[in-house]
C-alpha cells in the first residue's frame, strides 16, 4: 500500500511539473507575440513621422 501511494505522489509531482512546464510555454509564446507587436508599431510609427517629415 505505502508503494502505491509513493507511486501515485511520484505521478502527481510529475504531472504538475509538466502542467507547470506548459505554462511557462504558453507565457514565453505570448510574450514574444506581445513584443512582436510592439516592434510592428513602432516600425509603423516611424514611417508615420518619417513620411510626416518627408511631406513638409
Amino acid at each position: 500500500m505505502i508503494q502505491v501511494l509513493q507511486n501515485l505522489a511520484m505521478q502527481l509531482e510529475e504531472e504538475q511539473c509538466w502542467r507547470q512546464g506548459k505554462l511557462i510555454e504558453n507565457t514565453v509564446k505570448i510574450l514574444l507575440q506581445a513584443e512582436n507587436y510592439k516592434q510592428r508599431v513602432i516600425t509603423v510609427i516611424e514611417t508615420e513621422i518619417k513620411n510626416a517629415l518627408d511631406s513638409d
